[in-house]
């Protein structure tokens, strides 16, 4: 008869630079949730800070990490913003987009079309730009389903991604809510809805986003927002 014989597997130990890339790889995608770009960049910055490191410390880390899909997205968002460097880097900056993208990351897919959007390292064309957030959309990111959302006419297909993406927390789809209940199209005109809205904005400071006593009268005035 076999005997079997039972090996006793330890996963390898990850390395302290390894679980730094990873934390603030994970800062970095919920912060993608949640913000505009300017204020992604400004959260990150704020990380490194608070970590006691340089932002040429993080990016080096995020570079020894191999071409890896995950870290490609944030690898862009660096060169794009000039995180870690001397000046910014557009093209090298889509490159790693390209390759997030290529793996169905969300968020690359929005920043590729803003890329096609602005004609920036590439050829303008709307036309691109619309179908990579289309596709973000289509992947559930919340970034991706407020920029399509843009393009489209019909109210309630607007009003359907626009709730899509504040559920999931960002800050500008939650704002858009709040617009839709004060407003009253497609849905019914909700003013305890809309007070929901901005509570949960203000709990969380999205005051960046939001002129929140402004809209504290609205909803009681029951005024519609403009803009």
């Amino acid at each position: 008869m076999f005997s079997i014989k039972l090996i006793d597997f330890k996963p390898t130990r990850k390395s302290s630079n390894t679980l730094i890339a990873e934390e603030i790889l994970q800062f970095y995608n919920k912060q993608t949730s949640i913000h505009a770009d300017e204020f992604i960049a400004l959260s990150i910055k704020q990380w490194i800070i608070e970590h006691k490191k340089t932002e040429q410390q993080i990016l080096k880390l995020l570079q020894l990490q191999g071409v890896s899909p995950k870290y490609s997205c944030i690898l862009g968002f660096c060169f794009e913003f000039g995180i870690g460097l001397q000046r910014r880097n557009p093209a090298s900056a889509f490159q790693f987009y390209q390759h997030a993208a290529a793996n169905n990351d969300g968020f690359a897919l929005v920043q590729l079309g803003k890329f096609y959007r602005l004609g920036r390292s590439v050829p303008f064309s709307r036309l691109k730009a619309v179908e990579l957030y289309q596709k973000s959309a289509a992947l559930g990111h919340p970034q991706g389903a407020l920029k399509f959302s843009r393009y489209i006419s019909k109210p309630k297909v607007i009003f359907h991604y626009h709730q899509k993406a504040a559920e999931k927390g960002l800050k500008k789809a939650q704002c858009e809510m709040i617009k839709w209940c004060l407003v009253g199209e497609t849905t019914l005109r909700d003013k305890h809805t809309s007070l929901r809205w901005l509570l949960r904005i203000s709990r969380n400071n999205y005051q960046e986003e939001i002129n929140l006593p402004k809209f504290m009268r609205m909803v009681f005035k029951n005024k519609k927002p403009r803009g």
